[in-house]
């Protein structure tokens, strides 16, 4: 049985694969067993590949999960934590769709570190009252999850890895096309983004072996992973 353990709904796979990566890495580092269940994207019958998901799909699965809480009574986040026997529910979405999301009819057009605020504002519409009857955590990284994985470089200890002088992480925007220029896999299908896949960045050393080995690095540069490593710490 772990000592801890989440059920996760996240915009893709690949942004799973780091969330759990860090769960188990903190929990092994108190001796204690820590698992994370990746609930959505659920995995496409027909191709055996996680479903496409989105923020639109983290926005659709929170307010249907309000709908059936506030039409219906159900609140079925509690039965999956239940059903799990998890402990919270933590919810993922990258900041750099701000600017796509309203919220009552306003649209975001703050700095760039206001982003975390205006998507977590917007998490708690779409759960609506639902968010006061269950256990949850957001997860909202400044620009997108991959930008703690650049937070492991800089120019100044491996200037060979990272020519480009890179200061205030939390404002870079060019995140994937950063990554792109130290030797990451670009998508074909996508010129200029990012390759995603779960399983090349849960094991490519790359990929998040390398966030954990350079995990105090990357959280002395990243508020949001800081803040993440917090409340898993909690439960240690």
């Amino acid at each position: 049985m772990a000592d801890f353990s989440c059920i996760v709904v996240c915009e893709g796979s690949s942004d799973f694969s780091f969330i759990e990566g860090i769960i188990k890495h903190i929990g092994s580092l108190h001796n204690k067993v820590f698992e994370a269940i990746l609930l959505a994207p659920e995995i496409d019958a027909t191709s055996g590949k996680h479903q496409r998901f989105g923020y639109e799909g983290v926005k659709n699965w929170c307010k249907y999960q309000s709908s059936q809480f506030h039409n219906f009574g159900k609140n079925k986040v509690g039965s999956l934590l239940a059903w799990h026997d998890a402990n919270l529910i933590l919810i993922h979405l990258d900041a750099d769709i701000a600017d796509k999301i309203d919220i009552n009819q306003a649209q975001f057009n703050g700095r760039v570190k206001d982003r975390r605020n205006w998507c977590s504002d917007a998490l708690d519409n779409w759960f609506g009252v639902l968010k006061d009857n269950i256990n949850y955590n957001y997860i909202i990284p400044t620009w997108q999850i991959e930008t703690w994985l650049l937070a492991t470089f800089d120019n100044i200890t491996n200037p060979v890895e990272s020519p480009v002088a890179l200061t205030d992480y939390e404002t870079i925007l060019d995140v994937e096309s950063k990554l792109l220029s130290l030797g990451y896999r670009e998508d074909l299908e996508k010129p200029g983004r990012l390759y995603k896949e779960k399983n090349l960045f849960a094991t490519n050393s790359k990929y998040v072996p390398r966030l954990l080995a350079n995990l105090p690095t990357a959280t002395s540069r990243c508020s949001e992973l800081l803040n993440f490593e917090n409340i898993l710490s909690g439960y240690c």
